[in-house]
């Protein structure tokens, strides 16, 4: 699902998934096919200039497996850095017990 690589950031601080609200995904009919500028990018498709990420001080260690790299790209922004989802045929997604127990097979998209 290409939709779960990245987001925005909305007016009140909370951040949401491109092409998804809450529990209600779109379509897909192409409109991840284009290279899109956002917010924040998912730590599993995250690719950072070395130097940047040294930059900014890294992931913050107060964030354990959920936000650290939505703070990571909010830190890059602030110093007038860019994230940006590119399209991809696939990627694989490993679900782990530590995150939801009920989620623990490796899917293929």
């Amino acid at each position: 699902m290409p939709e779960r690589r990245g987001g925005f950031i909305d007016r009140y601080g909370y951040p949401f998934c491109r092409g998804r609200i809450f529990d209600v995904v779109e379509k897909d009919c192409g409109q991840y096919d284009t290279v899109t500028e956002v917010m924040w990018v998912t730590g599993a498709a995250l690719f950072i200039r070395l130097a940047d990420y040294r930059e900014v001080g890294g992931l913050d260690g107060h964030f354990f497996a959920h936000m650290e790299e939505i703070d990571l790209c909010w830190r890059l922004r602030s110093r007038e850095k860019k994230a940006c989802l590119y399209p991809a045929k696939c990627g694989i997604s490993c679900r782990r017990g530590y995150v939801e127990k009920k989620r623990i097979r490796e899917r293929l998209f």
